[in-house]
């Protein structure tokens, strides 16, 4: 009778143990957030039409509220791969409060644009300030995505 009452007892005091060490566990379990970009695109931009000077950085200078500001850059597939730039492609963080930014010209070419490693086009960009814009400075980002297909 000792021995069985001892085996319950081992067998609740393991039952006991296990549910702890799981519970010990769940509680030390720690999600860290995190983030990746994975950018298959191959754009770079140059601030001459020979696409020779890379630039990291574009300047609108002052834009009146209702008014826009348009800068021509070149845009060259770096890329080992055909790449599409369409209408979708650039976006920007620039507040809708402030107005938009937008491919206005791709000089003979038109969107979608289907370019092969290698090739260049002239691109316009044109920031396009609200009438209702508010008075400020804004730093923004600008982003160009290439797509795999004319459809973006």
């Amino acid at each position: 009778m000792k021995t069985r009452t001892y085996r319950i007892l081992i067998a609740v005091l393991a039952t006991s143990l296990i549910v702890s060490t799981a519970t010990a566990t769940a509680l030390y379990t720690m999600t860290i957030p995190a983030t990746v970009t994975i950018d298959s695109s191959a754009w770079t931009l140059y601030s001459n039409s020979a696409c020779t000077t890379p630039i990291t950085s574009i300047s609108f200078g002052s834009v009146a509220a209702g008014g826009n500001s348009s800068v021509v850059l070149c845009i060259k597939n770096t890329g080992p791969y055909d790449q599409y730039l369409t209408s979708n492609s650039v976006t920007s963080t620039l507040p809708a409060s402030v107005g938009s930014v937008a491919v206005t010209s791709l000089g003979t070419f038109s969107l979608p644009l289907e370019f092969r490693s290698g090739n260049t086009a002239p691109i316009t960009l044109t920031l396009t300030a609200l009438p209702t814009a508010p008075i400020a400075t804004d730093s923004f980002d600008i982003s160009i995505a290439a797509f795999s297909s004319s459809t973006g």
